[in-house]
């Protein structure tokens, strides 16, 4: 077929395709507005669901699916510090004595959980400091001490006496630690609440004679018997017993043993505090500030 030939029905072709267009609406059909990609109504588009202010969200039919659940959980409420509501007493700070001079840090009853304050350190307005260090649990005369880290429960007092201690240890106070006060001075006083010899002689039997129990009653507490010449011959064993030692022997074990005080000594040949006027900070082990006051 010649040139020529092939123009001629391609352009009978296109005369064809005309009259085809023009017979099924021309330029009014719907498909001369659109390009050359299918864009019809009536395909369905997904719709990719987004979180509504009611915890749901909507789909394109109007019903309601359920919210996406969030990646990360949320995160816990910061917990109530446990340090709140320790206080100072300034008591005897305005002492020039070191060995007189002393504070107390009272722990508050709503303490949640014991806190170890070993490591914790005061510091004065002029920026000197003084670490609390480790206690005797159960102080012992005439025998080594070990301290321990002091942890102190909710209601209880440390009270930090600057100079050295008189029995050569920082300890808690317990049942029988009284006896101290026979031997050395404490300043604060001790408190004498150890168990009455007629206590410890019930605690004995009542196989002892009347003469016993009239020596025990003639004893007061906290106080060893020094002369045994004084006590009857029946009674001399029982009275050997009526000592610091014999007296954490035979109670140590038993409920309110242990007292919520510790007597802490900073160690110091000098006074740590002002007389007049003074700031103290305690701190814990981190540098951070845990109470403060002023005289």
């Amino acid at each position: 077929m010649s040139a020529g030939q092939d123009l001629l029905l391609f352009i009978l072709f296109m005369v064809v395709l005309g009259i085809a267009w023009f017979v099924t609406g021309g330029p009014s059909h719907a498909s001369s507005h659109t390009g050359w990609f299918l864009t019809s109504s009536n395909v369905s588009v997904p719709i990719i669901p987004g979180p509504s202010q009611s915890g749901t969200s909507a789909t394109s039919g109007g019903t309601k699916a359920p919210a996406p659940q969030a990646i990360y959980a949320q995160s816990n409420a910061p917990t109530a510090d446990p340090e709140a509501g320790i206080t100072i007493d300034e008591a005897n700070a305005g002492s020039a004595d070191p060995r007189e001079e002393y504070v107390i840090v009272q722990m508050p009853q709503d303490l949640p959980h014991p806190l170890t304050i070993s490591g914790w350190y005061f510091e004065n307005s002029d920026g000197i400091k003084a670490t609390l260090g480790n206690a005797a649990d159960i102080p012992l005369l005439g025998e080594a001490n070990s301290p321990t880290p002091i942890t102190a429960p909710a209601g209880s007092a440390i009270i930090a006496v600057t100079g050295r201690s008189p029995n050569g240890t920082s300890f808690r106070i317990n049942e029988c630690t009284g006896y101290f006060a026979k031997y050395q001075n404490f300043i604060p006083e001790l408190p004498i609440e150890c168990p009455s010899a007629s206590t410890e002689l019930s605690r004995a039997g009542s196989s002892l004679s009347d003469a016993c129990s009239d020596f025990a009653d003639s004893v007061s507490a906290c106080s060893p018997v020094t002369d045994m010449g004084a006590v009857p011959r029946e009674c001399q064993n029982f009275a050997a017993g009526l000592s610091y030692n014999g007296c954490v022997s035979a109670h140590q074990r038993e409920p309110g043993f242990y007292e919520k005080e510790w007597r802490v000594y900073l160690n110091r040949d000098q006074e740590l505090w002002k007389n007049r006027h003074d700031t103290i900070r305690l701190f814990d082990e981190r540098g951070k500030l845990v109470a403060q006051t002023s005289y």
